[in-house]
């Protein structure tokens, strides 16, 4: 998919993987638990998502492929959010003008 990704197009997506990392045997997968409307001001969009991923591996801060089977690759910059046992939390964050 190459245009920018919207709110629904993740909504869409709610609970299903998203692999993180260079196309390999060492990709993680994450799964798609929220999305979430920001507030908009007139001709922006402003929308978080949710993944959840294991909690034997942490993945700092930055930006990484992500790819869907349905969304396609896209680079996405996310931030680990929370941790517990069952596993890591990450969210991402999206502004787009919407013209």
């Amino acid at each position: 998919m190459s245009e920018a990704l919207t709110r629904s197009d993740f909504a869409g997506c709610l609970g299903s993987i998203f692999r993180v990392g260079p196309a390999s045997d060492d990709q993680l997968e994450l799964t798609l638990q929220q999305v979430s409307e920001l507030t908009n001001c007139p001709g922006q969009e402003s929308f978080s998502i949710i993944l959840r991923g294991p909690a034997e591996r942490l993945l700092q801060q930055g930006t990484y492929p992500f790819e869907h089977d349905r969304l396609g690759l896209q680079e996405i910059f996310i931030v680990p959010v929370a941790r517990d046992k069952q596993g890591i939390s990450y969210e991402a964050i999206f502004n787009r003008l919407v013209l």
